[in-house]
Formats: C-alpha cells, structure tokens, sequence
C-alpha cells in the first residue's frame, strides 16, 4: 500500500506545457489518502478558466494505472470525466475566481466509476498477495474550445482535483497556458476550436 500511496498523484499535462509545482497543501493532503479507498463518485475535477474558454467532455482524461513486478496485474485506465451540468461550485473555488473567470466541474461517469471501482479491487487483491508494483493516478486536460466569437483575456487555466469530500478540492496547478499549444507561438485564436453548442 505504501508504494501505491507514494505514487498516488502524479500530474500529467499531455498536450500543453506549464512552469509550475503543485502546493504543498496538495501533496500532503495526496500523501495521506489510500488510492483504494477513493470513492470513484466523489471524484471531481474543476478547471476554473476566462469565460470565453470552454472544457467540454473529452478536454480532460483521470488516468488509473498499475503495473504488478511479476506481470501478474496491468491495468490502464482512461476516464473521460463529463461535465456536470448546472452545478453550483465550492465556495473555495469561487472565492479564488478572477472577474469573468468560470468554474467547469466534471466527474466520473456511472460505468467509469465502476470500472474503477473494479480495478481498484483487483489492484487491493494484487497487493493482499504480496505483489508489488508501480502504480498512479493522473490528470491530464488536453484542450479546450472556444465559446462563440468572445476573446479570453487570457488563455490561463486553474486545475482542481476532490478525491475526499472532508478534504474539499486540492490545488493541482495554476496558471497553466493552454495557449502556447492550442493557438499557437503566434497568438492566432483562429487556430482554437470553437464550441459546438
């Protein structure tokens, strides 16, 4: 258990870059949940962006991966977490917001949860029989789109992670520039995506 809990949450930014390190309150809060007794319908991810952004489903991936030494157990899990429709945000959360900022929540859907749920348990059943392995969960936003013919302010995004209600949501990065990889070196909004309605 202690080497899954050590390797609990690693952030993992795929199609965008970022200069940035995650809070201490964050990794201190991670080191004290079990991964296995994560409640997969708590999961909640909020990316908190300039109102002319948008993160629709698909935009953002919760990854569960274990891999046991002896080959016994591999699990790669892909979640595409959905957005949760008319759903008011933490406090916490909106306290941090800057004018003309919005907050997405986003979960696990029904048969996402259960299929972690499932390689949670086989992951436990690994670790009862003395396997050991490698084992993280991972964050990953790859894109965003843009909402009619509005202009960010910015193309900065705040991304949270709540994986304990008691605990509340967890600072995962801020200001992470989703432009340089979406519209370009040259600043060219064209170049984004714009959001189907």
């Amino acid at each position: 258990m202690a080497l899954l809990k050590s390797l609990f949450v690693i952030l993992s930014i795929l199609t965008v870059s970022a200069c940035s390190s995650i809070p201490l309150r964050t990794l201190y809060h991670m080191s004290q949940i079990d991964p296995l007794d994560v409640n997969a319908r708590d999961v909640r991810i909020a990316v908190r962006a300039d109102q002319a952004i948008r993160v629709q489903q698909g935009n953002v991936q919760f990854k569960l991966y274990f891999a046991a030494k002896d080959g016994s157990l591999y699990i790669d899990d892909t979640y595409l977490v959905q957005v949760m429709p008319q759903t008011v945000p933490d406090s916490d959360l909106k306290d941090g917001a800057k004018s003309g900022e919005v907050i997405t929540l986003l979960s696990l859907s029904e048969n996402d949860a259960m299929q972690m749920q499932r390689s949670q348990q086989l992951i436990a059943q690994a670790l009862d029989k003395d396997s050991k392995g490698e084992g993280r969960i991972t964050v990953d936003i790859t894109g965003a789109c843009i909402v009619g013919k509005q202009v960010p302010a910015n193309h900065v995004v705040d991304l949270f992670l709540l994986i304990d209600p008691d605990v509340g949501y967890l600072s995962l990065i801020e200001d992470l520039d989703l432009n340089s990889d979406i519209a370009g070196e040259s600043n060219n909004l064209n170049q984004w995506t714009q959001c189907a309605d």
